[in-house]
């Protein structure tokens, strides 16, 4: 039976994508290249390791790193996602969950001190067990992250249920072992999500429903 949630927080909690796009899309407008990204072209191509998407988004790394980019790219969007909300339904489906007296745990592929930054932006502590991020910025993803998480913290994976956006959040599940629902108004579109093979939602209270109306 299920005891533990791990959310993804990226497009499942917090509501950034369009933020993502434009930050991106400052990059490539500097850069002369076109064209820029709309939100259905992001949410095809957004993916990780980061570096990939980069590259795909038409960033070369011929005359800047991948880090430098980076870099550019994180400075820009930590103060753009202030302006960032939670989804609609994100606090009361956190407080449902709580009250059903799961733990909850945020597992992200985002470096550990921004995330705690963005975190500590709403008042969503109380319903959290933890959160977990990276030591980078650089975004490779989160499979070791995780999977150190759960030896360390003696966590079962047949207990726990992920919840994300993206395909990486289906991977991280598969290399964990753990169940996974995947919500498709994030980083990723229904029809790729759906190559996943996961359950879909279109929100986070559909989730919850399913979850905890039985």
């Amino acid at each position: 039976m299920i005891n533990t949630i791990v959310w993804d927080w990226n497009g499942t909690l917090l509501d950034d994508a369009a933020c993502c796009v434009d930050v991106e899309n400052s990059l490539l407008a500097e850069r002369g290249i076109t064209p820029l990204l709309t939100l259905d072209t992001y949410r095809e191509i957004f993916g990780f390791p980061i570096r990939d998407y980069y590259a795909k988004a038409g960033l070369s790394f011929e005359t800047e790193s991948y880090e430098s980019l980076a870099n550019i790219y994180m400075n820009r969007y930590m103060i753009s996602s202030r302006s960032c909300k939670l989804f609609a339904d994100a606090e009361d489906t956190l407080k449902r969950f709580k009250e059903a007296g799961y733990r909850q745990i945020i597992l992200s592929a985002s470096e550990t001190k921004n995330l705690a930054e963005q975190v500590g932006m709403f008042d969503i502590g109380q319903y959290l067990n933890d959160i977990a991020g990276v030591d980078d910025i650089y975004a490779h993803g989160k499979i070791d992250i995780a999977k150190r998480y759960f030896e360390r913290n003696n966590i079962n994976p047949a207990r726990v249920l992920l919840i994300g956006d993206t395909t990486h959040d289906s991977e991280v599940a598969e290399a964990l072992s753990c169940d996974c629902w995947l919500i498709t108004n994030g980083h990723h579109n229904q029809e790729k999500l759906a190559r996943c093979g996961r359950p879909l939602f279109g929100s986070l209270s559909e989730a919850a429903n399913r979850m905890l109306i039985r």
